[in-house]
């Protein structure tokens, strides 16, 4: 989608979907201001948006310029989910009254109140295409502030331990390198995806293979420059998911290969042993046995390891399946918070095991959706599975707005019926010209009566 292209659909929408495509594109400028929190949550333009996106969702939802079209009934086992969560956070707001609790539960139900927007918004290819784009302008912002780090260091002035590496690591100005890594990821995710649309299209821009080649420059600065391992990860997967899908293309292919080949030659083993191995050197102490498992990814196993103790010896056996907040305790703030650092333990214990379930179910759905569409969106829907399935093993994935914002875009997408995800569907048709009122109406010829007989 060109810039005219987007604008033109932008200029379409409704407010009730304006207001939401102005947030993507100011979503990286907001989260600077994350400190203002410790001044005063009510200053924090973060809190403020926080606090506004449900409000909006539901003036948007009950305005009639909204329509909901046909999907399928997967929706229905994140909204299960997404109610389990809800009825939680209710409890923890009623029994622990606190101005960071009603915050964190906001954050809490949002995915499932922002999937059912988008439901309503994303009616066609289109209409993903317009958010995906939106995604990759705001990140414009994030690429030039990640320009300034290499050029004049890291502004933060955070340093790794010798055991993660050492070295700096760009953070920005924001509170954790996961609002680089996102924009990383979710760049090398679209525009591997608009790579693979302009392959299986029929008139191929020859311009867009120098863009896309731009686009993963840039994202492997940034995985240079934050030294974050899942994102590494991440990023690794999406590029073999890429190759996998552009088989078809043996050119195209055969180049990724070379490249990949020339580049592993030359500088793999020097550029493992760099930003690859002081990563993950501690997980591999770990596995061999030289240090305890309790320091396993960065010690967060030794965190779970105490949470679960908690979740198992402590709580009534009615919270294992419906979430801790039914237990009273005050530990359930901690078990059900961003803390976890994994959202298959946050999962667990904010929504149980029921909840548990219907989330993983709804995401194999999808994935097992993505069969019927064409191969450039089987790709946008696996690879999108792809990064939430990773980056729960290690972060909380849908505790961060940016990165739900694309991907709930996605799944709402994948739940269309996929004939009428291809049909082109503008928001505003176009207006008949009213006749010049002096200008003579023209009439077809009448008939000439019949004579009787």
């Amino acid at each position: 989608m060109k810039f005219k292209e987007w604008f033109q659909w932008f200029k379409e929408v409704p407010w009730a979907v304006k207001w939401f495509v102005i947030l993507i594109l100011l979503r990286p400028i907001i989260d600077n201001f994350y400190k203002l929190k410790e001044v005063s949550p009510f200053l924090s333009p973060l809190n403020i948006v926080g606090a506004l996106t449900p409000v909006l969702i539901f003036l948007s939802v009950i305005s009639n310029k909204l329509s909901v079209k046909s999907r399928s009934g997967v929706a229905i086992y994140f909204f299960i989910f997404g109610f389990i969560v809800i009825v939680n956070w209710v409890i923890l707001d009623i029994l622990f009254p606190d101005i960071d609790t009603i915050g964190n539960s906001i954050k809490a139900v949002t995915p499932p109140l922002l999937l059912f927007y988008l439901m309503y918004v994303i009616r066609s290819q289109r209409d993903l295409h317009g958010m995906l784009v939106t995604f990759l302008y705001s990140g414009i912002y994030m690429a030039g502030m990640l320009f300034y780090e290499y050029i004049f260091g890291s502004i933060s002035g955070i340093t790794l331990t010798e055991g993660r590496g050492g070295g700096e690591r760009f953070t920005g100005v924001y509170n954790d390198m996961m609002n680089y890594a996102i924009y990383i990821s979710g760049a090398m995710l679209i525009g591997s995806y608009f790579y693979l649309r302009n392959i299986y299209s029929m008139s191929k821009s020859k311009n867009y293979t120098l863009k896309f080649a731009i686009i993963i420059a840039i994202c492997v600065m940034g995985l240079v420059g934050i030294k974050h391992v899942a994102t590494w990860g991440v990023c690794f997967a999406l590029f073999c998911l890429l190759a996998l899908f552009n088989l078809k293309n043996f050119k195209g292919f055969f180049v990724l290969l070379f490249a990949s080949g020339i580049f592993l030659i030359f500088f793999g083993e020097s550029f493992y042993q760099k930003q690859i191995e002081p990563l993950i050197g501690k997980e591999i102490n770990v596995a061999s046995g030289d240090y305890a498992s309790e320091g396993g990814l960065n010690g967060r196993i030794g965190r779970w390891e105490r949470y679960f103790d908690v979740w198992f010896n402590d709580m009534p056996w009615y919270s294992r399946f419906l979430g801790v907040a039914t237990s009273g305790n005050h530990i359930s703030l901690v078990m059900c918070g961003a803390g976890m650092h994994n959202d298959y333990v946050r999962n667990l214990f904010t929504a149980g095991i029921i909840g548990l379930v219907f989330y993983i179910v709804f995401l194999l759905l999808i994935l097992y959706r993505s069969m019927y569409f064409k191969a450039p969106e089987k790709f946008l829907i696996v690879g999108s599975i792809v990064m939430v399935l990773l980056y729960s093993v290690s972060t909380v994935p849908l505790a961060y707005s940016s990165l739900i914002y694309f991907m709930l875009s996605i799944f709402s997408f994948a739940l269309l019926p996929v004939k009428k995800a291809y049909l082109i569907q503008p928001w505003k048709m176009k207006k008949v010209k009213k006749r010049n009122r002096f200008q003579p109406a023209i009439h077809q010829p009448t008939q000439p009566a019949q004579l009787s007989s």
